[in-house]
Order: structure tokens, then C-alpha cells, then sequence
């Protein structure tokens, strides 16, 4: 059986690998990561796309770029290549931003549940040590799961659905 020490000692190189994957990601050149990238909302009928990345970089003539910077549309490529590209976090910034995600900095302690979603290895080995007294062990919030009908419109979902088919009944007098 492992010492309380050693599954702490544990725990810190878990996170620290959760941690350097976080900020290697978000520093990338991928078009989210971008300073410039700007989103432009889309019609309705555009299937269920809400918005499009669009590169929002001007030149010193107040000129924007203007060119389709998405990552379902060839985006990540074209980030790769951009000699316009900026990443809009350092990487301290980062660092800090996962460890409030984490519930580490910031003086709220993250829901287990959470942690269990985000992060299962950090939470089986936090549930091995037991309960903490600042723990919060109440449910996380629930994804919603995608629908079907986002296709055809926002993504909202149909609340009253008739038990039968609206038609036209046949009057038989």
C-alpha cells in the first residue's frame, strides 16, 4: 500500500502532465489560439454553424485580412503557414488559468464530478486519499448532448412533440 506522501507525490506529476498538455495546446498555431481571429455569426439556415473564424489581422493601412481562418475549414494549415499569427495567452497566463480549472489557485475547490469528467486519473488517485474538507462533492453540471434538430436550426430542442401527426382528418358524414 502507497503512503499518503507518495499518492500526493503522484498526484503533482499527474498534473503537471494535465497541466504542460493544457498550455502546448492553447499555444499552438490553430486558429482559436490566434490574437487576430475574430468569429462573424452566420444565417440560421447554414445548417447548425453558429459562427465562422475569420482572421481579423489589419495592416498599417487599417486594411483586415479578411480571409476564412477556421479549423473545420482548412484553418488549422493556414495558421500554421500565417505570418500574421499571435498567440492571444502566454504561457504563465495559461499555467494560472488551468490551475482555477483545476480548483488549485483561486480558493474555490472544483466539484469531484468535475474533476472525475475532465480529469479521471487526478480524481481516482484524490479519491484514494479520501475526502478533503473543502471538497465539494455535489453532481457537475451535465453536457448537453447534441441534437439532431441542430441541424436544422440553433440547436434548440422541440419541447411539445404532438402524440399523432398533424393532419387533416377526413370528415366522413
Amino acid at each position: 500500500m502507497k503512503s499518503d506522501g507518495q499518492i500526493n507525490q503522484k498526484i503533482k506529476q499527474v498534473i503537471f502532465r494535465h497541466r504542460k498538455a493544457y498550455i502546448q495546446k492553447r499555444l499552438a498555431r490553430h486558429p482559436d489560439n490566434c490574437t487576430f481571429n475574430d468569429r462573424v455569426g452566420l444565417p440560421i439556415h447554414m445548417s447548425n454553424r453558429a459562427s465562422l473564424g475569420v482572421c481579423g489581422y489589419c495592416d498599417e493601412n487599417d486594411e483586415p485580412n479578411n480571409v476564412t481562418c477556421d479549423a473545420s475549414m482548412g484553418g488549422e494549415q493556414q495558421a500554421i503557414a500565417c505570418p500574421y499569427f499571435e498567440a492571444d495567452k502566454e504561457a504563465e497566463e495559461l499555467k494560472k488559468e488551468f490551475n482555477e480549472n483545476l480548483g488549485i489557485e483561486g480558493g474555490s475547490p472544483k466539484e469531484i464530478g468535475y474533476i472525475a469528467n475532465e480529469y479521471p486519473d487526478v480524481a481516482a488517485l484524490l479519491w484514494v486519499l479520501g475526502p478533503s474538507k473543502d471538497a465539494k462533492t455535489a453532481e457537475p453540471p451535465q453536457k448537453e448532448e447534441p441534437n439532431i434538430l441542430a441541424f436544422f436550426g440553433n440547436g434548440e430542442t422541440v419541447e411539445d412533440v404532438p402524440e399523432r401527426p398533424l393532419v387533416e382528418e377526413d370528415d366522413e358524414s
